[in-house]
């Protein structure tokens, strides 16, 4: 698949925001942009959408003649960047013990 669309369910955060990211596809995340800034996952490179419409949009911009644009490439490479960085569990395990090394 091109997309994969997610949501708030139970909570903000969710391994199938990371197991879409992980599987190759574009992360399109609806309401993304009404999540708490604290609120995990933080700063994913998503598309946020609120409508059926707002969806629409964003598939044309990205897919143009069922062939992904380089806007679509860019996209894709920036969460994959943003997944390894910050979505796995070694990143995560690298991020706590370098937090506790700087405190005293």
């Amino acid at each position: 698949s091109f997309f994969g669309l997610t949501c708030m369910k139970g909570g903000w955060d969710s391994l199938r925001h990371y197991e879409i990211m992980a599987g190759g596809a574009y992360l399109l995340f609806r309401d993304y942009d009404k999540k708490p800034k604290t609120c995990s996952p933080v700063n994913i490179p998503c598309e946020s959408y609120s409508s059926k419409e707002e969806l629409e949009h964003i598939v044309n911009k990205l897919i143009v003649n069922n062939k992904p644009t380089n806007l679509y490439f860019e996209g894709i490479q920036k969460q994959r960047e943003w997944l390894l960085k910050y979505g796995t569990a070694e990143a995560r395990a690298k991020q706590i013990i370098e937090t506790l090394s700087t405190r005293k």
